[in-house]
């Protein structure tokens, strides 16, 4: 048996060795602005915490960590360090860990400066070395943002893309291997001020003076305007504003300008240069040449400096004003007027100006052309005067008288008569008169015309015959004579006169006289003498106031006349109409009787007196007719329906009326009268007899009665009938009184005015007519049985029924009156009618008339009316007749209006409120002088085109339906104006005691005799209590200038007008005066600065020193404060200045000592 035996264990114990060194350090510069490092590694085993060293050559930094990192803050920038790092655990430390480096971000760069060249707009900056740096980069930028930027391995750097009058911040920053600098301290640079541009020359003609402006270039503070002439001469202006004046230039020159922009420092490459005439010389040495036979003078003059144009203009005493153009030293003046004494004015110009100037040089134009030439002469007298009306400048005139064949009469006079006595007769002569002077004619005045009394006539003779009463005359044709006059003297005392242009004449004269003939020849002025007389004697005239009585119981007609001067017998002679058969008797005294006329005829009866060799000519016709002979063939019958007696007979061409005769048994007599051959004999009475005869009546005479017969009348049996009717009503009740005994079968028979027949019958007392019509009168009778004669016969009776609605109803408007005319187809039985018409707005019109027609008035315009008319008699009324409608004229067209747009050759647009029915529209335009203008349109508008600009139009309008036309609207008067003027710009100009002369100027309107208004309103020192409004006169100008208060603000516009109208105004332009000098300026010695008050408008200011030295600029500023150096005594001023310009001067501060402070 083995035993094993184990012992107890000791107690334990535990050691730890030194942690080992630790492993992988890496150090990593985290921030190369701060220079903070972070140090990391590997946990190192048995480690409790841990030691980082960081060495470099000038300073040793350490951090300690629990953990596997730890940061060292701020190394020093350029600088390299060692690190290393050792782990501690109860009290033993590691091995130190593997060397690892780290290098700090370079330092800022120090000592930065900058300067930039002003010839090359670059900047060279410049700092001091930095450790660590191995790169360096220098940024500027500017506060709107412009930057430029350079690197450099060395301390300087150039910026040459700095931007022109830009402030620039630069800042420069180091660069190492792994980190980058923060920036330096930044540093200020000005860029080279920017050229300035738009640079526009004024110049003042009158003054020579010289305003140039320019677009302010940026980073300028003052600039400098430099002008060099023709001959190389050079002068200059200075302005902190953007424009200055050069005075005292000479005439004549070509000025080459150019400007530049100062900050103190730099000045900015001049502007692109341009060009500007100075005004033109005035003439020296002007002649003048007149040539009176083309009415021209020829102007010389000697050649002007600076001219490129000359004109002269010759004003004459009568208000002529001439004028010619030329670029050579000479040119004519052509169509002078007559008689006026001219004085020369001459101008010279270039492309800026104009000079004109009044010459001493006169000159006298020809003669005038005299005028109302008049010739006068005394009929029957061979001398003739001429006159005419004395001109002005006339020494002597020369009146000529030129015969058709080329003869000639000259007359010289200093006044204005002349006499021409020796003109013979029948001639036409041509008078003219010139007035002279020196060697100068007028033209020769307007001509007149004069022909001398024509020759007499002669070989007068005169050729009669007894057939006429007409004598022939003939005659030799007198020289000059342009019509005859012809005189026949009777040896009664009757005197003929008669006009020709022949040498022959015929010419009735009254009968049974001598006479005596004289010629006289006439031209539109004269008469010549009286030929020498013709005798001749013509027959006896013609029997007058011829009468004739038909003695119609005898069969004959006794004929009777005037006396007749030398006549011895007269005869009378009858002829018939129908067969030509003649019947005569002689007389020698005044009446003569022919019997046994055949009756019915007519005749032509003449009476011729007997005188010598010769008969008169027949008297008037006369036509009488003989007594009509008794009417034959006569018959009748009578009417039983009507109770009337027809009578018929053969008909007499002698009679022009028949009438007939019926007599009653008891004596009573009724007749009828016609002009055919039948007469109707009405209203007989029932159960007579009657006798009848006819009897043919002529205007003179009536015939025997014819051969009677005789007729009875139906007898009478009813004593009465009654008839109904009903207005508008078909039916006729007719009713009587039956027979005691008996059954008569009773008929009805109506008869209308046509013979149309209507019946009823019956057994009783009453029956009805039917199909009555309107508009009839009817006769009705009632008989027993077929028998309308038999005893049972009623007396008629008449009815008239209700008139027939009116037809053909008819209505015409006059587009004149514009009255209605309503017409339509008369009712036999109306008496009367009644139109109505009824408009569409309800207006209401009726006419009562009794004629077929009436006319309505007072009608409205554009209204459609609806006519109806009603025919009324006694007792009843028609119904109306068919609806009619009309329109009337259109209204004239309301509520015109008319806009005219500006400008020449503008049109004219017109409106209008529609007219009810109208179809088309026209639009009127017319001017004073009667030129119109129109336009057609469907439409409530239309537009007008070609109005010319300047003439005042009268606007109307006028609508049509197509048939009638409206009246003219009411017009509206307008002119059509001038456009608001273009170009305009206002540009301020000098500064004299705190005014401003503003000189506004624009381009000319389209518009003849244009003028232009220029109006400014604003405020002064931006006072709401300071306002201003005001106005130029008118003027036809191109330019004007306006003073105005410094510290004004202002707003401009121009318009234009002619005789028509006025234009709007044109866009407004505001701007500012030069801001006032600046008060209160105070200087303090011990700060040596100067302070001032705000100046409104104004955008920096400008301090001076003033001493016995002269004016010097000591700063310029923005704001209210400004320091001073290097002025030891004299005054300071203080101006304000804006875009306007420089204000005066502020009041003066004296200086006794300023000493600079540091």
């Amino acid at each position: 048996m083995s035993v094993d035996c184990t012992g107890q264990r000791s107690e334990v114990r535990r050691i730890s060795t030194a942690p080992c060194a630790p492993q992988s350090v890496v150090s990593q510069l985290l921030d190369c602005r701060t220079g903070d490092v972070q140090i990391s590694w590997q946990s190192s085993k048995g480690a409790q915490i841990y030691y980082a060293q960081a060495k470099s050559t000038v300073k040793t930094l350490v951090c300690n960590s629990t953990s596997t990192s730890c940061i060292i803050p701020a190394i020093c920038c350029g600088q390299t360090y060692n690190i290393t790092l050792v782990a501690v655990a109860n009290s033993c430390s590691s091995n130190t860990s593997v060397t690892s480096q780290v290098t700090a971000g370079p330092c800022v760069p120090q000592n930065v400066s900058a300067s930039v060249s002003c010839s090359s707009n670059i900047a060279n900056v410049t700092w001091g070395s930095t450790q660590g740096a191995e790169l360096y980069t220098v940024t500027a930028s500017s506060a709107n943002g412009l930057t430029a930027n350079c690197t450099s391995t060395s301390t300087s750097c150039n910026l040459s893309t700095l931007t022109c009058g830009q402030s620039y911040t630069i800042t420069v920053k180091a660069k190492g291997s792994n980190c980058s600098s923060g920036n330096s301290a930044p540093v200020q640079v000005q860029a080279v001020p920017c050229t300035p541009s738009n640079v526009l020359p004024t110049m003042d003609c009158v003054t020579n003076a010289l305003v140039v402006s320019w677009r302010p270039g940026a980073g300028g503070q003052y600039y400098m305007a430099t002008l060099q002439d023709s001959n190389g001469l050079s002068t200059t202006c200075q302005s902190t504003g953007s424009q200055c004046n050069v005075t005292g230039l000479k005439c004549g020159q070509l000025y080459h300008i150019n400007v530049t922009a100062s900050d103190g420092l730099c000045s900015s490459p001049p502007s692109a240069t341009v060009n500007t005439n100075s005004a033109p010389c005035l003439s020296t040495s002007v002649s003048a040449l007149v040539d009176c036979a083309t009415d021209s003078v020829l102007v010389s003059w000697s050649s002007i400096a600076g001219a490129e144009n000359y004109s002269v203009t010759a004003l004459g005493s009568g208000g002529q004003r001439v004028s010619c153009s030329t670029s050579q030293n000479n040119c004519n003046i052509s169509s002078l007027q007559c008689d006026q004494q001219f004085n020369l004015t001459f101008t010279s110009t270039n492309q800026q100006c104009q000079m004109t100037s009044a010459t001493n040089v006169t000159f006298q134009s020809r003669p005038c052309t005299p005028l109302q030439p008049e010739v006068y002469k005394l009929c029957g007298n061979k001398m003739s005067v001429m006159s005419w009306d004395l001109r002005e400048g006339a020494a002597y005139y020369i009146a000529r008288a030129v015969s058709a064949v080329g003869g000639y009469q000259l007359c010289n006079s200093t006044n204005s008569v002349c006499t021409f006595s020796t003109l013979g007769c029948g001639e036409t002569y041509t008078f003219s008169v010139t007035a002279h002077r020196d060697r100068c004619q007028s033209d020769p005045s307007a001509p007149v015309y004069l022909t001398t009394d024509p020759c007499k006539p002669e070989n007068v003779t005169a050729n009669v015959s007894c057939d006429s009463e007409t004598a022939a005359f003939n005659w030799s044709k007198a020289k000059g004579a342009s019509f005859y006059t012809v005189m026949a003297i009777g040896s009664l005392g009757y005197i003929a006169e008669f006009n020709t242009t022949s040498t022959n004449l015929s010419v009735s004269l009254l009968c049974g006289q001598s006479y005596n003939v004289i010629v006289e020849a006439h031209n539109i002025y004269c008469e010549s003498p009286p030929s020498t007389s013709a005798v001749f004697r013509l027959a006896p005239c013609p029997p007058q106031n011829v009468s004739a009585i038909v003695q119609c119981d005898l069969g004959s007609v006794l004929v009777s006349w005037n006396p007749a001067v030398d006549a011895g017998q007269f005869r009378v002679e009858l002829e018939s109409q129908s067969t030509g058969a003649i019947s005569s008797c002689n007389s020698t005294n005044t009446q003569c009787s022919i019997a046994h006329l055949p009756c019915g005829e007519r005749f032509n009866l003449s009476v011729v007196a007997l005188g010598g060799s010769c008969q008169s000519q027949p008297s008037s016709d006369l036509s009488i007719s003989s007594a009509p002979c008794i009417p034959q063939g006569v018959t009748g019958t009578v009417d039983c329906v009507t109770n009337s007696a027809w009578v018929s007979w053969d008909v007499d061409n002698g009679a022009e009326s028949y009438t007939v005769l019926a007599v009653r048994d008891d004596g009573h007599n009724t007749t009828c009268s016609s002009s055919n051959t039948t007469c109707n004999v009405a209203d007989l009475g029932c159960g007579r007899s009657y006798t009848f005869n006819v009897t043919a009546s002529s205007a003179a005479c009536v015939s025997p009665p014819s051969n009677s017969f005789q007729l009875e009348t139906a007898p009478c049996a009813l004593s009465s009938i009654m008839v109904v009717a009903k207005c508008n009503s078909s039916v006729i009740m007719v009713q009587w009184q039956r027979a005691q005994s008996g059954k008569s079968l009773y008929i009805a028979t109506a008869v209308d005015q046509d013979h149309s027949l209507l019946s009823c019958n019956s057994s009783t007392s009453s029956c009805n007519l039917t199909n009555v019509q309107c508009d009839k009168e009817y006769t009705i009778i009632v008989a027993a049985s077929a028998n309308q004669c038999s005893s049972l016969r009623s007396p008629p009776y008449k009815i008239r029924t209700a008139p027939c609605p009116p037809s053909s109803v008819q209505a015409n408007v006059d587009c004149q009156s514009k009255d209605a005319f309503v017409s339509w187809d008369p009712s036999y039985v109306a008496t009367s009618y009644m139109l109505t018409a009824v408009g569409r707005d309800g207006d209401l019109k009726t006419c009562n008339t009794s004629d077929k027609n009436c006319t309505l008035s007072d009608l409205r315009c554009s209204n459609t009316y609806y006519v109806s008319v009603l025919a009324s008699n006694k007792n009843c009324t028609s119904l109306p007749s068919a609806n009619i409608t009309f329109q009337t004229v259109p209204c004239e067209p309301a509520n015109l209006t008319a806009n005219i747009q500006c400008g020449n050759s503008s049109s004219a647009s017109l409106s209008w409120a529609r007219s009810t029915g109208a179809v088309v529209y026209t639009g009127l335009a017319q001017s004073e002088t009667g030129t119109t203008f129109y336009c057609e349109t469907p439409n409530t508008f239309c537009t007008l085109e070609g109005l010319v600009c300047g003439t005042v139009y009268n606007f109307t309008v006028q609508a049509t339906d197509g048939l009638c036309n409206s009246s003219l609207s009411e017009p509206q008067t307008k002119g059509a104006a001038p456009c608001p003027p273009t170009g305009f710009r206002v540009v301020p100009r000098t500064v004299v005691n705190d005014t401003q002369i503003l000189r506004a100027s624009w381009s000319t309107v389209n518009c003849p005799n244009s003028e232009y208004l220029l109006a400014l309103t604003g405020s002064i020192q931006g006072n709401s209590q300071a306002l201003f409004d005001l106005a130029s006169y008118w003027t036809s100008r191109r330019f004007f200038e306006v003073p105005l208060p410094c510290g004004s603000a202002y707003s401009a516009t121009i318009s234009a007008r002619n005789s028509a109208a006025t234009s709007d105004k044109s866009a407004a332009i505001t701007g500012t005066t030069v801001p006032c000098a600046p008060l209160n300026v105070t200087f303090s010695a011990s700060l040596a600065k100067v302070g001032w008050n705000e100046s409104l408008f104004a955008t920096y200011y400008t301090v001076y020193g003033v001493s016995s030295s002269g004016r010097t600029k000591l700063c310029m500023t923005s704001k209210l404060l400004c320091s001073v150096t290097n002025f030891s005594s004299g005054q300071i001023v203080v101006t304000a200045s804006n875009t306007a310009g420089e204000s005066g001067d502020s009041v003066p501060v004296s200086v006794t000592a300023v000493r600079r402070r540091r």
